[in-house]
C-alpha cells in the first residue's frame, strides 16, 4: 500500500504541474521557465523519495504526502504584523528583517533597513525580470545537477522566493532576518526557492527563520542556491518554530 500511496502523490505534483503549466509560467522569466520542463520529468522519473532511496534511507516521507494539501501557485495578498513576529527566540536579536509567507516574497515589506548601495533584495520573481543580467547567470547553475526528486520538485513548481545579491567589496553590517512564515486556512504545500549572490571580498550573515501561524498541515519544499566570490564570507544560519505537524524539505546548494 506505501508503494501504491507514493506513485499516487507523484502523479498528483507531476499532474498538478501539467495541468497547470501557463499558471505556473505567468510572470516568470524564460530562465526559470525552461528550467521546468526537465525538473519535471526528472521528478517523475524517481518520484516521492522512500528508503529505498540512498539519500533518504532513515526518512520515509510516503505518510506526509498521503495527506491532502493545496499549493500557492500565485501571490495571495497578506496582512501581517511584523512587530509580533517571533525573533528566532534569541533575546535582543538586531538584524534586518525580511518576510516571505508561503513561500512568496512579502509584498510589504518595510524593515529591511539601509543597505549598503547596490545590494539588492526582492522577490525571486522580480529579480528573473528585473536584474536578468545577474538572474540568468545564476540561477539553477547549482541544483541543475541534482538528482534528488524533491529539488527538482522545487524547481519545476517554484514561483517565488528570496532573490539576495550582494556586489563586490561591499559588507552587510548586521545579519539579514529571512521569516518564511506559513499561513494558511487549509493544507499547504509550499514552494520557494531562494538565490543568494555574494561578490568578490563581499561579507553577510543570513539567519533564516521558520515558522507557523496556525496548526494546519504543511510541507514545505525550500531550495536555496548560494554562489559565493573569491574571498566572500557568507554566514548561513537556520533555525525553525514550526508545530510538529509541518514537514520541512530544505536544500541548500553552495559554491565559492
Amino acid at each position: 500500500m506505501a508503494e501504491v500511496a507514493q506513485y499516487k502523490a507523484s502523479k498528483e505534483i507531476a499532474d498538478l504541474f501539467y495541468q497547470n503549466r501557463q499558471l505556473y509560467y505567468d510572470g516568470c522569466s524564460p530562465q526559470m521557465n525552461e528550467a521546468r520542463e526537465l525538473a519535471i520529468r526528472k521528478f517523475q522519473e524517481k518520484g516521492i523519495p522512500s528508503r529505498k532511496n540512498e539519500d533518504y534511507k532513515y526518512t520515509d516521507l510516503r505518510e506526509a504526502f498521503e495527506n491532502d494539501f493545496s499549493v500557492v501557485p500565485s501571490y495571495v495578498e497578506q496582512s501581517v504584523d511584523l512587530h509580533d513576529l517571533f525573533n528566532c527566540d534569541v533575546p535582543l536579536l538586531d538584524t534586518h528583517i525580511v518576510l516571505l509567507i508561503n513561500g512568496w516574497y512579502y509584498g510589504r515589506n518595510r524593515r529591511i533597513g539601509d543597505l549598503p548601495d547596490g545590494v539588492i533584495c526582492c522577490s525571486l520573481q522580480h529579480a528573473s525580470k528585473e536584474h536578468s543580467d545577474i538572474f540568468n547567470t545564476y540561477y539553477n547553475a547549482q541544483a541543475v545537477g541534482s538528482e534528488d526528486p524533491l529539488a527538482n520538485m522545487n524547481t519545476a513548481l517554484a514561483k517565488d522566493g528570496l532573490f539576495f545579491y550582494i556586489p563586490d567589496n561591499v559588507t552587510i553590517d548586521k545579519p539579514v532576518q529571512v521569516i518564511n512564515l506559513l499561513f494558511s486556512k487549509e493544507n499547504t504545500l509550499a514552494i520557494q526557492r531562494n538565490l543568494f549572490v555574494c561578490g568578490k571580498n563581499s561579507e553577510a550573515t543570513i539567519v533564516f527563520c521558520d515558522h507557523t501561524l496556525n496548526h494546519n498541515y504543511y510541507i514545505t519544499n525550500n531550495v536555496s542556491e548560494c554562489v559565493v566570490g573569491e574571498d566572500a564570507r557568507f554566514n548561513f544560519f537556520s533555525t525553525q518554530n514550526q508545530h510538529n505537524g509541518t514537514v520541512n524539505l530544505t536544500h541548500l546548494f553552495a559554491n565559492g
